[in-house]
């Protein structure tokens, strides 16, 4: 049976890496988990892990040789479940790649294989809709995760993607995830018409530990066994909901 393939989406400064990888830590203690960066430019999603993926490793040769996708993947660690998360990002030493380099055609076959690995595939996806990793596994997707920062910025982004939604036809698998902030915009979600699925905790030293190595699931403050809860709420939701098998 072929992975279950959720995308974490939103605009750039959301938490979106920080939610994708924190699914990731909790959904590896029963399944094995591929974690995807789509960022074309650097490779930032090993940071969170303090993993180094080398030249010959990582996201460009998977496009280059779809079919091997599995060789590709660098394990995000040995210590309590991350021996069951494997990365796909863009090796520490690279200096940007130009997207209209990557085909559609390779991005599939890249997803493809990948789900014919892992138990669980998670997309850290991009705001740009022209990204071709995070446009294809959108429309792939079971699910899309859809973190919102409640600022007028945020949200201008998200009416600006309505016909983008439209035509893509991603409506029903959207769940709106609403990031706290130290002073909330209260009418943020009625005035983008959208039912928060849940609120994801603020964690104002999130990326001082994020820049250090550890996951939020890994911290022991009581905000982050927060966020942590959070994380295991959504999981156990996107079971009851089959989402993932």
């Amino acid at each position: 049976m072929d992975a279950s393939l959720l995308t974490v989406w939103g605009r750039s400064g959301a938490g979106k890496s920080t939610l994708a990888v924190n699914l990731a830590c909790v959904l590896a203690k029963t399944r094995c988990v591929g974690l995807i960066s789509s960022n074309l430019q650097y490779g930032h999603l090993q940071s969170f892990f303090g993993q180094t993926i080398r030249e010959g490793k990582g996201l460009l040769n998977a496009l280059e040789n779809p079919a091997q996708t599995k060789e590709y993947f660098w394990k995000a660690g040995t210590l309590n479940t991350l021996s069951n998360v494997f990365l796909l990002s863009v090796p520490n030493d690279y200096t940007g790649l130009q997207a209209d380099t990557v085909s559609q055609e390779a991005v599939e076959g890249l997803l493809d294989h990948a789900r014919s690995v892992f138990d669980v595939l998670i997309v850290d996806g991009s705001e740009d809709v022209t990204n071709p990793i995070s446009g294809v596994s959108l429309a792939y997707s079971k699910q899309i995760l859809t973190v919102h920062r409640q600022s007028v910025s945020s949200g201008l982004w998200y009416r600006s993607m309505g016909d983008f939604i439209r035509q893509l036809h991603l409506e029903d698998k959207l769940l709106h995830l609403i990031q706290e902030a130290p002073s909330g915009i209260h009418e943020y979600a009625p005035a983008l018409r959208i039912q928060p699925g849940f609120t994801l905790p603020y964690i104002e030293e999130a990326q001082a530990l994020e820049d250090g190595g550890t996951p939020l699931a890994f911290d022991t403050s009581k905000r982050c066994r927060r966020y942590a809860k959070t994380a295991e709420q959504i999981v156990q939701d996107l079971w009851n909901r089959e989402v993932i098998l």
